[in-house]
């Protein structure tokens, strides 16, 4: 496990420098991350609201309903919901980035990385049909789904042992996160969910240390996800492609 988070952290900081040093490959992903910005920041007003909203209902009825002495409830409960509000949001974010910023950007992405594959492979664009493009979508909208739904398990499981959200969310979501990205460079190749997979499963500890730094970066330093999106896509292809050559030994 060890060797495998040093390979994902290897992986992901060559794939972020590889972007930051090719000024070129900067406009394919430009668009993308307007389109994500814009969706979760449309997500973070929403729950926002939606805690002032709750929160209003609970200060009137603790006016209406406790003693003076019992007012601190208010503040006290107010906090936790926008605590909760945000680190759902966040979770939410987390899970889903990789699904959304394809999405959104899913032309410019596969554009950025046949020129990437070009460049550094001498690889020709594979043409994919769109029957291809609709089972593809159709099986990375259900491997979000049940990532959100493990991601809601933890949540719950969580509740009553605090301590272990974090090591828990990076042991079961690691692997799914580092699948997710490696899709993207699988099916600019034509490959399935199902095949990408079965080729991750080569190298598992390097997939899951590839992913739990994925989940960390995505979870802690935000801020930073115009940066690491795309830096993450290529490390993604890097990875992919090194897990081809081994097998075809």
């Amino acid at each position: 496990m060890c060797q495998g988070i040093k390979e994902g952290i290897s992986f992901v900081t060559s794939g972020i420098q590889y972007f930051l040093q090719h000024k070129e490959l900067w406009k394919y992903a430009l668009l993308p991350l307007i389109l994500v910005c814009v969706i979760y920041g449309l997500l973070i007003a929403g729950g926002l609201y939606f805690a002032n909203g709750l929160t209003d209902c609970i200060q009137e009825w603790c006016r209406a309903s406790l003693p003076s002495w019992l007012q601190w409830l208010y503040n006290v409960s107010s906090f936790l919901i926008y605590l909760g509000i945000l680190l759902l949001t966040g979770f939410l974010i987390v899970i889903t980035a990789s699904s959304v910023y394809e999405i959104a950007g899913g032309p410019f992405l596969d554009a950025m990385l046949e020129k990437l594959e070009a460049t550094e492979y001498g690889l020709t664009p594979v043409k994919k049909s769109l029957r291809f493009d609709i089972f593809f979508a159709v099986s990375m909208f259900f491997h979000t789904i049940n990532t959100l739904m493990l991601t809601i398990l933890i949540w719950l499981i969580t509740l009553f042992f605090p301590y272990i959200t974090l090591p828990l969310s990076m042991l079961i979501l690691g692997k799914r996160f580092g699948i997710s990205y490696l899709a993207i460079a699988g099916y600019c190749r034509g490959m399935t969910l199902r095949e990408t997979k079965t080729l991750a499963s080569q190298k598992p500890s390097l997939i899951q240390g590839y992913g739990m730094i994925i989940f960390l970066l995505l979870m802690f330093v935000p801020v930073l996800a115009p940066i690491i999106l795309p830096g993450i896509i290529i490390g993604g292809t890097f990875i992919f492609h090194d897990l081809q050559k081994r097998k075809e030994r």
